[in-house]
């Protein structure tokens, strides 16, 4: 099911987070009432119904310390007293942002995840990675029954498997890094591993001299170094604090770190998502130029 929440005020600012008029509220309770209440909804819009920084009167505070300024939608309450009662369950899909974002909050007595889908046209159409670091790309679900059985990123001409970039924390790309953006050590040789399609439910671990560590988790408004170092060399579109700190609009929650116990060591970072899959990476394979290949992938002919 999908529908249109983009709606302007002031002739040409729409509200963030998504909302819906009472015509489409109208349409939503009719058409959600001829379905067979055993299926699940897959539910698909536009702007993000769980964050946003331009609500409209009505809309609630997400209630996360890390993301002050975010509020959900004023129809949000609604739509999902429509969705529970089917036993399938349903799934909140979406875009805008151009930032990949599994958004997850506590809301009315409920654990809610949003997909908030990366863009294939990178940030904001001109760009060859979006503004979280994820490369442009799309992403594949399937169903079995109601049950989601796989759900994983694909950038565009990468390898299936690759599902993470790897950074050190204290390197500079063109002016930023994920230590200063993070507040993290410096000289450690710390490692950060961006998983394109995380959520809470993956477990990410560093490997250094055949010992596992969990890998910690960043979360909160924030900025991913490489791809904002890249943009201040390469947007053309957008401003530079679009991309940056200065945009509340961004969160950040699939970077995750590790402090090896030697800076030289040798570390394999494995991710495993809540489907059975593991992928890997190594800190051989570092990104360590501010304009590396990693968001040049297409060749020229």
């Amino acid at each position: 099911m999908c529908f249109n929440d983009c709606h302007f005020y002031r002739g040409s600012i729409y509200w963030q987070p998504g909302e819906l008029t009472d015509q489409q509220m109208a349409w939503l309770r009719q058409d959600l009432a001829l379905a067979d209440k055993q299926k699940k909804v897959v539910l698909c819009y536009h702007i993000p119904l769980t964050m946003g920084t331009r609500p409209k009167k009505g809309a609630e505070p997400v209630g996360i310390a890390t993301e002050e300024g975010h509020f959900t939608s004023s129809r949000l309450a609604e739509i999902l007293a429509l969705l529970d009662t089917f036993k399938g369950g349903y799934e909140l899909f979406c875009g805008h942002t151009h930032f990949a974002l599994n958004h997850e909050m506590d809301y009315h007595g409920r654990h809610l995840l949003e997909h908030c889908h990366a863009a294939a046209c990178g940030n904001i159409w001109q760009s060859n990675v979006n503004i979280c670091g994820t490369p442009n790309g799309y992403y594949v679900y399937g169903f079995q029954g109601t049950a989601i059985y796989i759900d994983y990123y694909k950038g565009t001409l990468w390898n299936r498997m690759t599902q993470m970039a790897l950074f050190r924390a204290d390197t500079d790309f063109n002016g930023e890094s994920y230590a200063a953006d993070w507040s993290l050590p410096r000289g450690k040789g710390v490692i950060v591993a961006n998983v394109f399609n995380a959520d809470s439910r993956w477990k990410v671990y560093a490997i250094e001299n055949g010992v596992e560590h969990p890998m910690k988790r960043l979360s909160g408004e924030g900025q991913d170094a490489f791809a904002v170092g890249y943009h201040h060399r390469y947007a053309v579109s957008v401003p530079y604090h679009f991309v940056g700190k200065s945009n509340k609009y961004l969160i950040m929650n699939h970077l995750y770190y590790y402090e090896p116990s030697s800076p030289t060591a040798e570390i394999t970072v494995r991710a495993h998502d809540p489907y059975g899959n593991v992928y890997r990476a190594s800190s051989k394979n570092v990104v360590t130029e501010p304009f590396f290949n990693y968001a040049h992938y297409y060749k020229k002919k």
